[in-house]
């Protein structure tokens, strides 16, 4: 599976597992999502979702809540 990351701080001489992107983001995604293969899956905050929402580059949306991951609720 290859490894997307969209970072202003994180640098890619840091990190060779992974893809770092810090500029154009919107055109990077578009030419994965044209590139054939699997689907792109989005794990990231709202600022990033909404700069690929208004580029076009957002098919579905799936909410998961994870209680436990922020602190309380029930396991």
């Amino acid at each position: 599976m290859k490894r997307v990351v969209v970072s202003r701080t994180l640098s890619q001489a840091a990190h060779p597992e992974v893809t770092i992107l810090g500029a154009g983001v919107a055109e990077a995604i578009a030419s994965l999502k044209a590139a054939p293969g699997k689907d792109l899956w989005l794990f990231g905050g709202g600022e990033l979702f909404r700069t690929l929402l208004e580029a076009d580059l957002v098919d579905a949306v799936e909410l998961a809540l994870v209680p436990i991951l922020l602190g309380g609720g029930i396991p």
